[in-house]
Formats: structure tokens, C-alpha cells, sequence
């Protein structure tokens, strides 16, 4: 097989590969029932609550990856002024 030989094709078969169809085990909840039950409150807040977390727990990892903590010198900026199509440094 030349596939052997070509290192980008190890793996890579030409066929599809057969994947189980899937079917549902469970019976569906029939809509009528769902319907008439009332929803519980305690269930939704909860996941509520678990979202929430979630989500300070990414802006909170958002934070870090962001913005690096300061220097020792504290925060510096470095600007360049310009003029007719020439940079010259601000300092």
C-alpha cells in the first residue's frame, strides 16, 4: 500500500467508517404530560446557581490569561507621536 510510505497519510483511511446508528433507549417524555406538570423551581434555580458559578469561573480565567500583573516600575506606557509620517518617540 503507497499509503505506508507517505507519513501525512498514516491513518487516513479512503473508505467511511461504519458508525452505529444511533436510537434512543428511553421513551419520550410524552408533551401533554410535560405540559400539565408545574416546573420545579428548587431544580431550575439550582442549575441557575451552577451557571452563574460557571460563568465567574471563566471571567475569572479570562482575567488571568488577559492581562499580566504589573512591574515592579508599576504600570509604564510607551508612546509615539506622530508627524508628517515620522514616529518620534514621546520621552
Amino acid at each position: 500500500c503507497s499509503s505506508d510510505l507517505n507519513p501525512l497519510l498514516v491513518g487516513v483511511s479512503a473508505k467511511p467508517v461504519n458508525r452505529p446508528i444511533l436510537s434512543l433507549n428511553r421513551k419520550p417524555k410524552s408533551r401533554v404530560e410535560s405540559a400539565l406538570n408545574p416546573i420545579d423551581l428548587t431544580v431550575l434555580a439550582e442549575y441557575h446557581k451552577q451557571i452563574e458559578s460557571n460563568l465567574q469561573r471563566i471571567e475569572r480565567k479570562n482575567q488571568r490569561t488577559w492581562y499580566s500583573k504589573p512591574g515592579e516600575r508599576g504600570i509604564t506606557c510607551s508612546g509615539r507621536q506622530k508627524i508628517k509620517g515620522k514616529s518620534i518617540p514621546l520621552i
